[in-house]
């Protein structure tokens, strides 16, 4: 480990500096005898006032202590309680269900695995959604999932955006499923067309007498 180069110079001025010292010089520093009296004397009293003017804690007796912290800690579960309610209360969010159906691959493109899945039309606050979930998805390089409503002509069709998973996918307003019932999820090119590539992963067919709008 270096040291730094100045402590060195310190201490070699400190030890030629002891060294010069003579002993008369060693008398002059030596304190007088009292001196260290008078100190002891000055901090026990210190102390002493100090320990005075302390407030004196509460002693509590176990018993009751322990009663005290079983008060605190049901009164702490209590809070915890009422919070939780309110919590769990905003967190289930009701949903009417309108329509399902079974998610399919039959007659449809053909892949390593075979995807399968199931579709729910939901009402919640005022909006629709699908809740679409597809098992063994497949996936191809520079690719992606639609997600599609489409009429029974095969004809007019809706995108709802991409298929990022296992979730709820927003209806736009004015789209109904008695309209486009078909639900596809397709896998498409990222060529930056809009239109169905025509490679179905899964479809399936909503009831006709579902609404969305």
């Amino acid at each position: 480990m270096n040291m730094d180069p100045t402590i060195g110079e310190f201490e070699a001025a400190l030890r030629l500096s002891l060294r010069s010292l003579t002993r008369a010089d060693r008398e002059r520093l030596q304190a007088p005898e009292h001196l260290w009296s008078r100190i002891e004397a000055g901090l026990r009293s210190a102390v002493s006032a100090q320990a005075a003017d302390a407030p004196r804690a509460k002693v509590i007796p176990l018993r009751r202590q322990r009663r005290v912290v079983a008060v605190v800690g049901v009164l702490a579960l209590a809070a915890c309680a009422a919070l939780a309610i309110p919590l769990a209360l905003n967190g289930r969010e009701t949903a009417k269900l309108l329509a399902a159906a079974p998610l399919s691959n039959a007659g449809l493109a053909t892949f390593d695995t075979t995807p399968e899945g199931s579709a729910r039309l939901v009402e919640s606050r005022g909006q629709t959604y699908l809740e679409i979930s597809v098992r063994n998805v497949p996936e191809r390089a520079g690719e992606h999932l639609e997600l599609w409503m489409i009429d029974t002509s095969v004809q007019g069709m809706v995108s709802l955006g991409p298929y990022t998973g296992s979730h709820r996918y927003a209806v736009p307003d004015g789209i109904s499923a008695e309209r486009f019932p078909i639900v596809d999820v397709s896998l498409e090119p990222g060529d930056g067309v809009p239109t169905h590539s025509g490679v179905s992963v899964v479809r399936g067919m909503l009831p006709v007498s579902a609404r969305s709008a």
